[in-house]
């Protein structure tokens, strides 16, 4: 047994459709469109603020954990002309399904799987100098938590 998992084999797909159910098996039951040429996949999950108070009669602290944001998915791929996944993104942000929440399934090499959904809030391009490749970089604001499935 390795000590670690390395990246290279990793894969995320994207659906149009949100799944029946938040779990496993809703999202499993979902057709996805691999994003192509992606270059990095950024840390993502879940970040809860404290919410604190001090009583009168103790002076203490009291914390609790207040809401929680899930963050974003900021992705970076090689441009591909007519690449589907890509097209999925833009459609996402500035199409037919503009502002509506999209499935995402990360594949690790290991076949461990994550799931979760979001809305696509920018999509560039870069065509950048002589000695770069075109790139295009995506952002999607996570509404929910990742659902793990072990490999």
């Amino acid at each position: 047994m390795s000590c670690a998992t390395a990246s290279i084999g990793t894969t995320i797909a994207v659906s149009v459709a949100a799944p029946a159910t938040r779990d496993e098996a809703g999202y499993a039951a979902l057709t996805y469109t691999q994003i192509g040429s992606t270059l990095t996949i950024p840390q993502f999950g879940g970040t809860a603020s404290a919410t604190s108070s001090t009583p009168l009669e103790t002076g203490e602290v009291c914390k609790s954990q207040g809401p929680i944001d899930w963050g974003q998915l900021a992705l970076n791929a090689l441009y591909v002309e007519a690449e589907a996944g890509h097209a999925l993104l833009l459609d996402g942000f500035n199409g037919t399904t503009k502002g509506d929440d999209l499935s995402f399934e990360i594949t690790y090499p290991n076949g461990a799987i994550r799931y979760t959904a979001g809305f696509v809030s920018t999509y560039t391009e870069t065509p950048g100098s002589a000695g770069d490749n075109i790139m295009v970089d995506s952002t999607v604001e996570l509404n929910y938590g990742p659902v793990y499935v072990a490999a």
